[in-house]
């Protein structure tokens, strides 16, 4: 796999990503505003490109658990589950009306 494909890969995953936590209602907003608060690492209330970037490039580095230079479908599984046990902790970390 190129390292180009590679990359497209791990935006798409990082979208699909994004894209789950910015559903409706404030589970899914307060998801999406602790992932844009961990990317904006000079806080000044925006992403800029580099920032992006980085974000993408430590996530490339994360998944690439042997550090071979490619992702292959066991470092994507393991990823895939870390972002299941991830997306399940923030989950139950953001209060419902019937939670006290």
């Amino acid at each position: 796999m190129s390292r180009l494909t590679t990359m497209v890969l791990i935006t798409l995953l990082a979208s699909l990503s994004f894209a789950a936590l910015a559903q409706p209602g404030e589970r899914g907003s307060g998801m999406m505003q602790r992932m844009l608060q961990m990317a904006d690492t000079d806080q000044d209330g925006r992403i800029s490109k580099a920032e992006f970037m980085a974000m993408h490039d430590k996530r490339f580095s994360t998944m690439d658990a042997n550090s071979d230079g490619f992702i292959d479908q066991a470092e994507r599984e393991q990823a895939q589950q870390h972002m299941r046990n991830m997306m399940d902790g923030f989950r139950k970390s953001i209060p419902t009306p019937d939670t006290p």
